[in-house]
């Protein structure tokens, strides 16, 4: 197992990982930040008509591995 940091930034808010999650490797990270993804647009939707939503996945050195990003636009008649 190995120890991934994912830090989680709604609308230019970061919050930063500081404690890390063990993971089998780097695609179970991957899927990992696509899960924490799809959990934030249930929290974050629908307030709003615009939302960007971003996971970033740094190892225990602090390179990032993996981005994941999400930007919801709504749109009415009016805002086409």
């Amino acid at each position: 197992m190995t120890i991934f940091y994912f830090d989680v930034e709604e609308n230019g808010n970061l919050a930063r990982d500081r404690h890390g999650i063990d993971c089998a490797d780097l695609d179970h990270a991957k899927k990992e930040a696509v899960r924490a993804i799809v959990d934030m647009t249930r929290d974050a939707l629908p307030d709003g008509d615009h939302h960007e939503l971003r996971v970033t996945v740094r190892d225990k050195s602090g390179a990032v591995v993996v981005g994941v990003t999400l930007n919801f636009d709504a749109r009415g008649a009016d805002r086409q």
